[in-house]
């Protein structure tokens, strides 16, 4: 594997949050769970998280993780009010796949060198910021893309890296 196939390739393909069990990541000694928002969580631009959704934050909390939102949607009040109904902190306009957020959220929560987890929908963000930073990284499929034509466009681009790298999704 190239050395940039490595930073392309998450750790596991998931088609959704729901296919991934919080208390399967907390044995295997995970502690932080690093969320995006838009297409991971809800669907992009959604102002409130489904009671589905809800729970499995809660279940996160539940098997012992501490789970916050690193997105980079640059609109405070839509992550803050996200982040509230879930009651986990969170930050916006992250930057992803820069880590300068990344760190200050560390520092904030003293979480720097726990073991943890990034799951998101995009390979040029959230998995490379997560490979960068030793973090196991999930790859979810963004939940809708009809209602932004560049995000299906950066799907469509990310797919065809991941194919030209040799990186196969497994087949559910």
């Amino acid at each position: 594997m190239s050395w940039l196939a490595k930073y392309l390739t998450p750790d596991e393909f998931c088609d959704s949050i729901y296919d991934i069990d919080p208390y399967r990541l907390a044995g295997q000694g995970w502690k932080v769970v690093y969320l995006d928002i838009d297409n991971t969580l809800l669907p992009f631009g959604a102002e409130r998280p489904t009671l589905k959704c809800q729970q499995w934050v809660m279940e996160l909390r539940g098997a012992g993780l501490f789970p916050l939102i690193l997105s980079n949607n640059r609109y405070p009040s839509r992550v803050e009010q996200v982040a509230q109904v879930f009651d986990i902190p969170a930050v916006c306009w992250a930057l992803k796949p820069f880590p300068w957020a990344l760190r200050a959220v560390q520092a904030e929560f003293g979480l720097r060198g726990k073991p943890s987890v990034l799951i998101g929908d995009q390979v040029l963000t959230d998995v490379i910021l997560g490979k960068t930073q030793g973090f196991y990284t999930i790859l979810v499929k963004p939940i809708r893309l009809d209602n932004k034509p560049s995000k299906a466009l950066q799907f469509q681009f990310e797919q065809m890296l991941l194919r030209f790298f040799g990186v196969t999704q497994p087949a559910h």
